[in-house]
């Protein structure tokens, strides 16, 4: 009953957030470890070959598996900030060396792209929710006579108020928060791949720089190409699953008015400085 008990706890955010992850950095140091061990390619693959054709023992394997779970929890705990803030100034420079080549060649102004706009501050990146939401009023997907919750505001109310409308739809509709947990994972499975394959290229260069082997040259290269892959696309993820998040919260207000003008704790007209024309915190 207590295996059962501990087993229906495990959830898939927990696989692809933590222990795939864990596994990822496990396997690389593991077999970086193996490749400066042989110091050759031959005595490489002869030392895979007879790990690999051995009898098989389970206590390796849950070792393997207690040590993944320790180094995803501990990716886990890094702060997801650090990665976006950095990806993101990353990302605005390059949009803003876009904009100074199109301009120099006489190109109009155009209105801003969304990938501009999820560029554009932190998460959970409002000026992107804020086009999203006038895009849903101009096509009639909302009731524009309903108060409308906006999205912008200074920067503790952005984190705050991305907590409370996950809160908020866990509350109002169970089957949404299942869905956006999807997105969750899937976020929390990027970022934690992200510093996975980051670590992954520290141990692959090591062993390059100590053990110039061809295979540890195709490992450095695919980690190196792992890293960049994550690094792109994390805030795309990240954005789908607060676009979704808040989605979810509008429509949930939409169907579920609260008294008098306030909607899901924001009110439409200015409490707590939260309208449209709030200073914002970007």
């Amino acid at each position: 009953m207590g295996l059962e008990s501990t087993l229906g706890r495990i959830r898939s955010i927990d696989l692809v957030g933590v222990l795939l992850p864990g596994l990822v950095v496990v396997g690389s140091f593991s077999f970086n470890w193996a490749a400066w061990h042989a110091r050759s390619d031959a005595a490489l693959w002869q030392l895979l070959d007879r790990h690999l054709h051995s009898e098989p023992k389970w206590y390796p394997a849950l070792l393997v598996l207690i040590l993944s779970y320790l180094a995803g929890s501990v990716i886990r705990s890094l702060p997801v900030s650090v990665v976006d803030n950095w990806t993101g100034q990353l990302g605005r420079a390059c949009i803003s060396l876009f904009a100074r080549v199109t301009s120099a060649q006489g190109a109009s102004e155009q209105k801003p792209s969304r990938v501009r706009l999820l560029y554009a501050a932190e998460f959970p990146y409002c000026p992107m929710l804020e086009s999203f939401r006038e895009e849903l009023v101009k096509s009639g997907s909302l009731d524009g006579s309903r108060p409308i919750p906006s999205a912008r505001g200074g920067d503790y109310y952005h984190h705050a108020a991305f907590d409370y409308w996950k809160t908020f739809v866990a509350q109002g509709s169970p089957a949404l928060t299942l869905r956006l947990q999807e997105h969750e994972g899937r976020a929390r499975m990027f970022y934690g791949l992200f510093w996975a394959t980051s670590f992954c290229v520290a141990a692959s260069t090591f062993a390059f720089c100590h053990v110039c082997l061809l295979v540890t040259t195709w490992v450095l290269g695919v980690s190196v190409a792992s890293f960049v892959v994550f690094a792109l696309q994390l805030r795309h993820v990240r954005g789908q699953e607060a676009r979704q998040v808040y989605c979810a919260f509008v429509v949930l207000c939409q169907l579920k008015p609260h008294d008098g003008e306030s909607v899901g704790g924001v009110d439409a007209e200015d409490k707590g400085g939260v309208d449209a024309e709030d200073k914002g915190g970007d």
